[in-house]
């Protein structure tokens, strides 16, 4: 029965468990969105516990990498997330099994050149992405299906274009059996290793063996770095000037590149008869993608010519070492030897490889030392020396004191003579280790002043280590963050201050606003700064208004400019603008109905009451009315000409001429249509008249009450025109019509202006088209037209903004606030800034929709749930990119989450110690175990010299030594202190060293 899984991954279905590893577990499971199978490596609960953030990353790097190396030979990577349980990747499920268990079966030569090249081309995309494998062999090749290949498992993995390492210096990691020369020692490398590691995989698929086997590490690093590979099977000789190519022992040597042996065998095959009789048989070789890449270019086979010259001189047996004087040599604890170790896939530090033997044979020491530090044997005598001297210091907690007795200064010294000894390098990284432990606790208990100081001293002698470095930021991040606390207390001081003394906005060095402004640059989220704007902005406001209300035009525009300046998003700010432009059109048509007024008195006194058209006494008393109905000048000026004009009426009618007594009448009614007096007087006049002259008089009536109704083309009866012309066909000489119809174009024109200055333009549109038809000649009525079109759109347009924006409104409203219920009301306000980019009201609906869901964010993280709060801001940061009101949450919920996790690594650490294990010549900690049993995590490199941070209490410490002995070691570990821990074993020499190691 399978075991429960113990992994559960949001969005997965979780089969089984198909694998292990080192660094990670593999499952089997099902991506339920998409219904497919795929494998799920998921980081080892142990490691990331263990490694922290080291392994994480480099777990991480390894997904981020695979995501940009998209080929049909690499595994396809579908999803990689960090969660607070898990570390995971998802890919490409694999069934074709692994190349380890095809060459149990057997393969044929062509299947062997069919499969390398593949893989070959999948490591050059790798390689042009300045990424290199370091860790090929069979096991990491796994088949889509029967025929093809796909190179996994990149988890150690390196980008050669960055100085950044996810391993230690002087590491070496990878498979033994497949190492490159370079990779073994140590030395920096790059895709010229993968071409070495894919030799040696090519031959153990050629020959069925691997080239070079040992029963220990050691002696298998020495056979990479110093003995020639074996001659290929007489089968298939034919590819040894390419397998020569491939494992040549320079990197200068190999070939430059995958594609250049992909090439090379491309022309090899085609140019080798016998080669070719070999592959007759497989026709897939020859199809494939491999051989038609258009990247190939021609020419003969590329095997270098140091290689051909090597080959023709090889000796094959290397040379055998010797030690000088018959003096024995013991290793020290910072070479961290592990010989016990046995199998393929664990860690080989170089220092092991180098063999850093410290006495009197310096001949071997030079022999195997790599890199060459082309030391004098005096020079050489003098760093054993120091090696030996600040291993003792470290291990008597003699790092910086006393003077020149520490082993700080030791360093110091071996550095001065050899930059880039490795032994030194170790001793470095040691040191480093303790300092940060020692940096860590005096940061997280507040000496930040101890903790610089330390970081100092660990930097001095390892410049790059990570920890420190790390660790060095986040204090001077700490530290700038405190300074700039500071500066913002100082300027929210000094701002209130100027508020206090009036200073808003002026003097221009030493006012709020730009004081507020400071504090902002430093803090975006500062509430008490937006406070202070959101006040100078009421003030200046309120300075514009006051400014209105006295009529104060040219101040109030002053103001309203510099307000406009320093809040251009402010809605109060817009609103200021709207008040200020009614202010001035006010100003303008008060201006106007001044000159209307006196123009109409003038016209009065001349008797121009209703005539001629343009310049009378009716016309500028209506326009005055125009702009204020309520106007009594302009209303007693028209009640003064229909009282002329009723005068006129009752003469003409005493006397009979009851034809002029209707047009008086007439007249009249055109100032006040609802004299009850006139319209007597007129019915009185007309029933007097004979049938031909009352039709004519009602047709006259009939036409200026249409006039009056706005209906001047159109309407009762064909409107006032048809009217007026009736009125003419009965009389030619009618003056009355004949000067209505003159008279009509204007009062159109009048009567369009006063509907799109109320806004009606639709009527406006309607009367403005008639008048086009009758009045062509006429271009002032297009021009209106167009004018009246214009606005007639712009009012739609606010129309529909003003729906949108209601619309709008209500989805903001909406509380608490959701995802569904932000992307709704964000959908809204997108498509209104998308038409309406610069419409404040939707930016301020857009500010209060993102403050509401920040405030819901940082509500959710002071419950605790840091988590959702990210993900509910990430989610509204996907919306709207940079939103300072986001943005601001985002940096309150990160504070929110540091704060608890710097107080329970304070907490912890309070109640932590720090314990230095040590043996001599050297060992590896076995198991770290408590009071009650619980077994500590030992990091991966487990050697001594090694220093661990524990919980206080008591430990058993148990190391076992260079001769397979074990001691254990009874430690008391004290809070905020350093506890020394040391085993001694007998020491070993050299020669019984090499005896041990089968050489």
């Amino acid at each position: 029965m399978a075991e429960p899984i113990d992994i559960q991954i949001a969005g997965y279905e979780m089969k089984r468990e198909i694998g292990s590893g080192g660094m990670a577990r593999v499952f089997l499971a099902t991506q339920i969105s998409l219904g497919r199978e795929v494998a799920i490596k998921v980081l080892r609960k142990d490691l990331a516990v263990s490694g922290g953030e080291d392994f994480q990353r480099r777990f991480l790097h390894e997904g981020q990498m695979l995501a940009k190396l998209v080929h049909p030979n690499i595994v396809a990577i579908y999803d990689i997330n960090q969660t607070e349980e898990v570390s995971y990747m998802a890919m490409e499920y694999l069934k074709g099994g692994t190349l380890s268990e095809q060459i149990k079966e057997g393969l044929s030569v062509a299947e062997v050149i069919r499969i390398t090249t593949q893989v070959a081309h999948a490591l050059a995309l790798a390689h042009e992405n300045h990424i290199v494998h370091r860790d090929l062999k069979p096991s990491n090749i796994m088949f889509r299906d029967d025929i093809t290949p796909v190179l996994t498992d990149f988890g150690i993995a390196r980008k050669t274009d960055t100085e950044h390492r996810l391993t230690k210096t002087g590491m070496v990691v990878g498979t033994p059996y497949y190492m490159s020369p370079e990779q073994i020692t140590g030395k920096d490398i790059d895709g010229r290793s993968d071409v070495y590691s894919l030799g040696i995989m090519f031959y153990e698929l050629l020959a069925g063996e691997l080239p070079f086997r040992a029963e220990e590490p050691l002696a298998l690093a020495m056979q990479h770095v110093q003995e020639p590979p074996p001659q290929l099977p007489d089968n298939v000789s034919e590819l040894q000037p390419i397998m020569d190519a491939l494992l040549a022992k320079n990197a200068d040597d190999r070939f430059d590149s995958m594609l250049d042996f992909c090439q090379s065998i491309k022309e090899l095959v085609m140019e080798e008869p016998a080669l070719q009789s070999k592959l007759s048989g497989e026709t897939k070789l020859f199809n494939s993608d491999q051989f038609s890449d258009p990247r190939f270019g021609t020419g003969g086979v590329r095997v270098p010519e140091r290689v051909s010259r090597s080959i023709s001189t090889r000796t094959g047996s290397g040379r055998q070492a010797r030690t000088g004087g018959g003096a024995t040599a013991v290793m020290s604890s910072g070479q961290r030897a592990a010989v016990s170790k046995g199998g393929l896939g664990w860690k080989l530090p170089a220092a092991i490889v180098m063999l850093l033997i410290v006495g009197s044979i310096s001949a071997y020491f030079a022999f195997f030392s790599t890199p060459d530090l082309g030391l004098s044997e005096q020079d050489q005598r003098v760093v054993e020396n120091l090696l030996g001297r600040a291993n003792t210091f470290i291990q008597q907690g003699q790092y910086e004191q006393p003077p020149n007795a520490n082993a700080v200064d030791m360093l110091k010294q071996i550095f001065s003579i050899a930059p880039d000894h490795p032994g030194g390098r170790e001793i470095a990284e040691t040191l480093a280790a303790i300092y940060e432990a020692d940096a860590s606790i005096a940061e997280r208990t507040g000496n930040i002043d101890e903790a610089l100081h330390k970081i100092e001293v660990g930097l001095s002698v390892a410049p790059e280590y990570a920890g420190l470095v790390d660790l060095k930021t986040r204090i001077d991040e700490r530290i700038l963050a405190e300074q700039r606390a500071e500066q913002i207390e100082a300027a929210l001081a000094s701002a209130v201050a100027q508020e206090n003394a009036g200073k808003f906005i002026d003097p221009e060095t030493d006012n709020a606003y730009a004081t507020y402004q400071s504090v902002l640059k430093l803090d975006n989220g500062n509430a008490q700064a937006r406070a202070g704007l959101d006040r100078i902005q009421t003030w200046l406001t309120s300075q514009i208004q006051a400014a209105l209300d006295d009529n104060q035009l040219d101040q109030a525009g002053t103001l309203l400019t510099r307000a406009e300046s320093l809040f251009p998003d402010a809605g109060a700010v817009a609103q200021a603008r709207r008040d200020l432009g009614a202010a001035q059109q006010f100003r303008r048509e008060t201006a106007e109905i001044t000159r209307l007024l006196a123009s109409a008195e003038e016209q009065v006194a001349a008797e121009r009451f209703v005539y001629p058209p343009g310049d009378n006494a009716l016309e500028s008393y209506q326009q005055v009315l125009s702009y204020r109905p309520s106007n009594e000048d302009a209303r007693r000026g028209l009640q003064s000409i229909a009282d002329h004009f009723e005068g006129l009426a009752q003469q003409s009618f005493a006397q009979g001429d009851f034809a002029a007594s209707a047009e008086w009448a007439s007249r009249g009614l055109r100032a006040m249509p609802d004299s009850e007096r006139l319209l007597a007087v007129q019915r009185q006049a007309t029933g007097r008249l004979d049938d031909r002259a009352r039709q004519i008089e009602r047709d006259l009536q009939t036409a200026e009450r249409l006039v009056q109704e706005g209906q001047f083309l159109s309407g009762d009866q064909g409107g006032a025109l048809a009217s007026y012309q009736r009125v003419l066909d009965q009389s030619p000489g009618n003056q009355r019509a004949r000067e209505a119809i003159e008279r009509l174009p204007d009062q159109i024109y009048s009567a369009a202006v006063q509907m799109r200055r109320d806004s009606s333009y639709g009527l406006a549109e309607r009367l403005l088209d008639e008048a086009i038809a009758q009045y062509p000649e006429q271009p002032r009525f297009a021009q209106l037209g167009e004018e009246v079109a214009q606005l007639r759109s712009q009012q739609l347009e606010q129309q529909r903004l003003a729906q949108m924006l209601s619309d709008a409104q209500r989805l903001v409203a909406v509380r608490p606030v959701t995802r569904s219920s932000f992307d709704q009301a964000a959908t809204a306000l997108k498509e209104i800034l998308s038409e309406f980019p610069g419409e404040l009201q939707a930016r301020s609906l857009l500010g209060q929709l993102t403050t509401a869901l920040a405030t819901e964010a940082v509500r959710i993280s002071q419950n605790g749930n840091h988590d959702a709060a990210f993900r509910l801001i990430d989610h509204g940061l996907q919306q709207f990119d940079n939103n300072p009101y986001l943005a601001d949450a985002r940096v309150t919920v990160q504070a929110q989450q540091q704060k608890e996790i710097e107080e329970e690594a304070a907490r912890i650490a309070a109640l932590q110690g720090v314990i230095a294990i040590d043996a001599s010549p050297w060992g590896e900690v076995v198991e770290v175990r408590n009071a009650s049993g619980e077994l500590a995590e030992l990091p991966p490199d487990a050697t001594t010299p090694l220093v661990m941070t524990l919980m206080e209490g008591e430990y058993q410490v148990t190391i076992r030594g260079s001769d397979n002995t074990s001691r254990e070691l009874n430690v008391r570990v004290k809070r905020q202190d350093r506890t020394a821990a040391r085993a001694d074993f007998d020491a070993m020499s050299a020669e019984q060293y090499f005896q041990t190691s089968g050489w």
